[in-house]
């Protein structure tokens, strides 16, 4: 099996898992009457913004202005 296939299986499987764990937050929260505003909700994205921290395929990644201040 090539590499390329590897990573899109686990891609896959991890969007799945991501998935359902989704899917068991929205059950909890809706059995318990409690809500999301869902204009402020994002799912399945490729990368997060947090802390001025970017998550992004499993890795934390600062941003290159940020590193470049701490440099300097």
């Amino acid at each position: 099996m090539h590499t390329s296939q590897k990573e899109g299986e686990m891609e896959e499987e991890h969007l799945k898992w991501h998935q359902r764990i989704v899917n068991e937050v929205l059950t909890i929260l809706e059995a318990t009457n409690l809500y999301l505003n869902i204009d402020k909700c994002e799912f399945e994205q490729p990368h997060i913004n947090f802390l001025e921290v970017h998550i992004e395929n499993n890795q934390l990644k600062m941003e290159d202005t940020k590193i470049k201040k701490v440099r300097d």
